[in-house]
């Protein structure tokens, strides 16, 4: 099974571990009931390094992405996040994935951990289909650390260690900013239906970042959640997963 750079942390912290997609990833940590309440009332802190990332670069960056998705972005703003499907040539579903704009040409797209390589085979061809020659396609994921933090008391707790103000951030955007002193993007968004934010910052630093919102969410109330309780969070708020719903 593949390991998220958090796998280590997982352990020492008692998680039980279980195969998710070819992914050695935390079921739960204490128990579902539990973390779920917690996320719910306080803050759950979720690792989430298993997910595709993939940049799409290039003055034809928006072409590409307005040919393979089901949704029209022509209105997405910069810093705004869209959720889309792509689909086959027969309308069947490939993946549903979430799309950011950067800038104009500029996007990423995050896939589900179990279908990223069948994503970016997908767009790759679509590319090669069309002819956009003017863009670029990368698979990130690798050196890319992904965490969300959830619950009502989320923003408080990653504000310590945020260097921008997060009381602007608008639901479902983001932005370039620094956490602890590493770069990265913060997003107000998440799986859970609680307020709360997705941080992207690379694979190697993410480490930091999680103990660090443990030891300052302690006081909160914070703590880690599987990915039972991440279920039981999106199936309540209404939330479908790709190939489950």
């Amino acid at each position: 099974m593949k390991k998220t750079p958090l796998y280590e942390h997982h352990l020492a912290l008692g998680g039980k571990i279980i195969d998710f997609g070819g992914w050695a990833m935390p079921v739960q940590y204490t128990n579902v009931i539990e973390e779920h309440q917690t996320t719910r009332m306080k803050a759950g802190l979720f690792d989430i390094c298993h997910m595709g990332e993939i940049e799409i670069k290039g003055p034809q960056a928006f072409d590409l992405l307005q040919w393979v998705l089901s949704r029209n972005i022509v209105e997405q703003a910069v810093g705004q996040i869209k959720l889309s499907v792509i689909t086959n040539e027969q309308g069947g579903i490939i993946d549903d994935l979430t799309v950011y704009k950067f800038d104009r040409d500029h996007y990423m797209i995050v896939t589900n951990a179990g279908t990223k390589d069948k994503d970016l085979s997908w767009i790759t061809k679509q590319k090669e289909i069309k002819g956009f020659s003017d863009v670029h396609i990368t698979d990130i994921s690798d050196q890319t650390g992904k965490l969300d933090i959830q619950g009502p008391l989320s923003q408080m707790i990653l504000q310590h260690i945020t260097v921008d103000d997060l009381v602007p951030l608008r639901y479902y955007h983001a932005m370039s900013t620094r956490v602890m002193s590493f770069p990265a993007i913060v997003s107000r968004s998440g799986y859970t239906g609680e307020d709360g934010f997705e941080i992207y910052t690379n694979s190697e630093e993410i480490g930091y970042i999680w103990n660090k919102l443990l030891v300052i969410g302690a006081d909160f109330g914070l703590k880690p959640v599987g990915l039972g309780a991440r279920d039981t969070l999106r199936l309540e708020a209404g939330m479908m997963l790709y190939g489950n719903d």
